[in-house]
């Protein structure tokens, strides 16, 4: 990596002068507060029993599983035995609820719904609070519970037992944090109800698709965990659940302008009732189904359909009338074959019915109110809300962003619970750092204020190895889910001490410089911040400001440089993830600047990135660029 000069003093000037105004702008955000908003986490101050977890490195304790123990269940004892045997050496040995005999001098780890052992302990749980993803986890004498939702509650249970007990935390796949060597340890004693602020996190990067165990110890789940999907597509679906090269020889007047007549009874009766329901039958243990318009930008226009969206001045009214009526339908179908099943159903919010609900002002209240009560949303009926044209480096709340504020108003108006669609990454220039940072906390703030359960938002899907500090914001959305008020900073100094270890100081240097010229970009340069943009000029990437970013990235280096003789394993795995987030600042220096240097400086450079990008796994420009067409003519 080239050496760079010093940060100029021009930069240096402009840094102080925005400095002071943008973390004013932040405080007022909310991501330094000092007196934390309530939340829906009740966290008690840890303290211990008497009963000895581990004693000279052995355990007394057993693990107990329900006799029908689900994948998911199975999932938590086996996270639970893994990092119990990393932290003390000894092994939780597993039994089934019928195998156990309960007392107060039992000893046991109770996981799930055990709920015969529940009711001799008179632990209650209460699941429609803790949702599908929250927990309980209860000390009863020598008795332990963890109790969690009908997805992962239970296995997210076992993570806080982990942290709360050895100190365990996830940073990256190759970065957990856990004691060591432990061989004496006290029983927890807890009493603790957590519910998560957003229930569900759609894996939104190429790393958490590919890597499903990393993905979900960070909290992240995968489509097929979420979405009933009918022959694999969860969203943009009509025609998979009424396929036209099946029904439209027959039925012609199913199929306008690319979606589904809506309004046809016909098609619903014979094609699409049917055809949820056994999607439904044949998905057991998923809870959402998506039932979506097809990804063009236009509707049916048959009579019937042109009538509804003159009398509601949209197509989302019909949309809800049809969802609505899936959702009566299929309840009354369940109650018979399956009365303990509970199942959302979702539409799309999207193009032309994102910011469109059927919705009016009352005249008395200035409140949002449906235009009549066919368009409020079934209880189990959800908007699946995607402002794909919103400035995603601003939040929701600014007025860059207010037809997407207003829109979910009114969708709040109809719709109990909302599901969100959002993005986290440029897509035409995935090599460009992408300011959501400043951002991020207020948008969840955003999606607890509109009861988001699930949340999806979207990274660089195909990209595996992403710049730009796209670890850090997976790792920030797995903290935020749980609390939105959390310490902003002091998350960001967490990850920064164990991500980098020796390396912090440099590159926490060209994290909070990159802030601030992302501020800087914004609000005195102008940039227009949307998905599709591009920014790869010397307007928005001065040579001084990416040199002193490369400063800082130096520094990094040179702290772990001592490393490379005493530990070269970790000094090479440190050396990646610094070499991995400097590829955006050599990028941009490539890219704008190459006449600026030397014929040995600019092969250097692009040599150093070639090498980079091969074994980093760096794969993709942008969506639609692979990144073999960046170094193709380099001659390296």
């Amino acid at each position: 990596m080239k050496k760079i000069i010093k940060i100029t003093s021009v930069i240096v000037v402009i840094l102080i002068v925005i400095c002071s105004s943008i973390f004013a702008c932040r405080k007022r955000k909310g991501n330094n507060n000092s007196e934390k908003e309530s939340s829906s986490i009740s966290v008690p101050e840890a303290t211990w029993t008497e009963n000895d977890l581990v004693k000279k490195g052995e355990t007394e304790y057993t693990a107990v599983l329900p006799d029908n123990a689900i994948a998911r269940e199975n999932k938590a004892y086996d996270e639970l035995n893994t990092f119990f045997f990393q932290a003390t050496g000894a092994v939780l040995d597993l039994k089934k609820e019928s195998q156990v005999t309960y007392s107060d001098n039992a000893k046991l780890i109770i996981l799930g719904d055990c709920n015969d052992l529940l009711s001799k302990a008179g632990v209650s749980v209460d699941k429609d609070e803790i949702g599908i993803n929250g927990y309980v986890m209860k000390t009863v004498e020598s008795n332990l519970f963890i109790v969690g939702g009908t997805q992962y509650g239970t296995l997210f249970g076992v993570y806080e037992f982990l942290r709360l007990t050895f100190d365990y935390e996830i940073y990256a796949a190759d970065e957990i944090v856990i004691e060591t060597g432990v061989l004496n340890k006290k029983l927890i004693n807890v009493d603790m109800v957590k519910v998560p602020d957003v229930q569900q996190l759609w894996a939104n990067y190429g790393e958490l698709w590919t890597d499903t165990e990393y993905a979900l110890r960070l909290g992240f789940e995968q489509s097929s965990e979420i979405f009933i999907s009918p022959n694999g597509h969860n969203v943009h679906n009509f025609y998979e659940y009424v396929n036209p090269d099946i029904w439209q020889e027959d039925y012609p007047e199913w199929f306008r302008n690319g979606q589904l007549c809506l309004s046809n009874e016909e098609m619903y009766e014979k094609a699409m009732l049917p055809a949820v329901k056994e999607w439904i039958a044949a998905t057991p243990n998923t809870s959402n189904i998506s039932i979506t318009q097809r990804d063009v930008n236009d509707w049916c226009d048959c009579d019937k359909c042109l009538e509804e969206h003159e009398k509601y001045g949209t197509d989302a009214g019909i949309m809800i009338k049809f969802i609505n009526k899936i959702s009566r339908d299929v309840n009354a179908w369940l109650k018979d074959v399956d009365p303990e099943r509970k199942v959302t159903f979702l539409f799309f919010a999207y193009h032309q019915t994102t910011t469109t609900p059927p919705v009016k002002r009352n005249p008395t209240t200035g409140e949002y109110e449906a235009i009549d009560k066919d368009v409020i949303c079934e209880d189990d009926v959800a908007v699946f809300f995607a402002p794909i044209y919103s400035k995603f480096v601003d939040s929701y709340y600014k007025e860059s962003n207010v037809s997407a504020l207003v829109a979910a108003e009114g969708w709040r108006a109809i719709c109990k619970t909302m599901f969100v669609w959002a993005y986290e990454t440029n897509f035409s220039q995935y090599l460009v750092p992408y300011n959501t940072f400043n951002s991020i906390q207020d948008n969840y703030k955003f999606y607890k204020e509109y009861n988001v359960k699930m949340l999806f938002s979207q990274g660089q899907h195909n990209q595996n190895a992403a710049t730009g500090f796209s670890n850090l914001k997976m790792w920030l959305n797995s903290k935020f889910r749980w609390d939105v008020n959390a310490d902003y900073n002091a998350l960001i100094d967490e990850y920064f001490e164990h991500y980098f270890a020796e390396g912090a100081e440099g590159m926490r240097e060209y994290f909070e410089n990159l802030r601030l010229w992302f501020d800087y970009q914004e609000n005195v340069i102008g940039i227009e911040g949307g998905i599709y943009g591009t920014s790869q000029t010397k307007k928005y990437w001065s040579k001084g400001i990416l040199d002193s970013f490369s400063s800082s990235i130096n520094k990094a280096l040179k702290a772990i440089e001592p490393l490379k003789q005493s530990a070269p394993e970790r000094y090479q795995q440190l050396y990646d993830r610094i070499a991995l987030e400097s590829f955006s600042v050599r990028f941009l220096l490539e890219k704008i600047y190459s006449s600026e240097f030397s014929e040995e400086e600019l092969y250097q450079l692009r040599k150093g990135m070639k090498d980079d990008i091969q074994r980093l796994g760096i794969t993709r420009v942008r969506e639609t660029q692979t990144i073999d067409e960046l170094y193709s003519n380099w001659n390296v």
